[in-house]
């Protein structure tokens, strides 16, 4: 009875200790640069089409470009009786060398919990910010594509259990809802995701998780319409995800190395019900994309680190009806070193 009480004893304490440690203010800021080499995600026509002058495509000068982003993230952490909470504010500025207009502020407020016992966490995360792509408008006749602005709000749940040793499985929740700029009112909707991932902590971490993703789409954009009645293109979808991470780290010549590579693969079918001569692009279609990035990152000291990354990405696109892979199919390559500081 005795030792029994002495473990609880040393058990609260060790839980109390490495609570005061976790909670506070912490931080990080980082510079990133590298190369991006196809920024408006164009098909190797479109490519074609630009080199050759086309004027559809001057307000880009140049597809691919060369970009730096500077930002950082500082957070609070906090508890709410057993919850582990943290506020935080992230921010990002990208500049690009060749396409100045395409530089970009990103903030992203995150609010998150967790409640762990022994056996199983709980996650919860609520986060909103941006991001922009190329798209033609098709309200305005034989006008160059222009980019795309949206703002995306984002809430989501996750529990986490260990089954047993160094093996946990989870399953996940996500509900957003994007917010086009005024070219793409049609564009706005709703995002729905589930998944489920399993998790190893050995020599090689690992994480694998199948996911299904929503998209429904306002499909109109003009008040008192509604999809069936617009002649608007409709973008919503379903989608189904495989994602997979994995690290090992490492130590050569006394310095401390991180290896490791994430690989998406993705195949999303488009639900449009409107007539084919009204949204071509999406009736029918098909999207299968495979991400593939490997990185390096190299532990100078627990607070500096600088990692190598390398992104690529390739999309191939059909439909039964018409042949887009002119217009959708692309490949794009990014890489890019960071060297980021955290602190507490």
């Amino acid at each position: 009875m005795i030792k029994k009480a002495i473990i609880i004893a040393l058990v609260l304490l060790l839980s109390s200790f490495c609570a005061a440690q976790w909670k506070g203010l912490r931080g990080n800021v980082f510079l990133d640069t590298g190369y991006d080499s196809n920024m408006g995600i164009l098909s190797e026509s479109q490519k074609e089409a630009f080199e050759a002058g086309d004027p559809y495509y001057m307000n880009m000068e140049a597809y691919d470009d060369i970009f730096a982003k500077a930002g950082g993230e500082i957070g609070y952490r906090f508890l709410i009786k057993r919850v582990r909470s943290e506020a935080s504010v992230f921010y990002q500025y990208a500049g690009y060398v060749y396409n100045p207009d395409c530089s970009y502020h990103y903030i992203k407020p995150t609010l998150s919990f967790q409640r762990r016992s022994w056996q199983s966490s709980i996650y919860g995360k609520f986060v909103f910010g941006f991001a922009t792509s190329i798209y033609n408008d098709v309200d305005l006749t034989n006008s160059p594509p222009v980019w795309a602005v949206y703002d995306a709000y984002r809430g989501g749940v996750e529990i986490r259990r260990d089954i047993i040793d160094k093996h946990s499985a989870g399953i996940d929740f996500e509900y957003g809802y994007s917010l086009y700029n005024d070219n793409f009112p049609e564009y706005d909707g709703a995002s729905y995701r589930v998944g489920l991932a399993w998790r190893w902590s050995g020599p090689v971490y690992t994480k694998i998780a199948y996911a299904y993703q929503m998209y429904a789409a306002r499909a109109f954009d003009i008040d008192g319409q509604t999809a069936e009645s617009s002649r608007k293109t409709d973008i919503s979808y379903n989608e189904d995800r495989i994602e997979s991470y994995f690290s090992r780290g490492v130590e050569i010549a006394g310095e401390r190395f991180l290896l490791g590579a994430t690989i998406d693969i993705s195949q999303r079918f488009y639900t449009s019900e409107k007539g084919f001569h009204l949204d071509y692009l999406h009736v029918a279609r098909r999207d299968r994309r495979a991400d593939f990035s490997p990185f390096v990152r190299w532990d100078l000291s627990s607070k500096i680190r600088i990692t190598a990354n390398y992104t690529h990405t390739i999309r191939i696109t059909d439909t039964p009806y018409y042949d887009i892979s002119p217009l959708k199919d692309y490949n794009r390559s990014i890489f890019s070193v960071k060297a980021d500081y955290s602190f507490r």
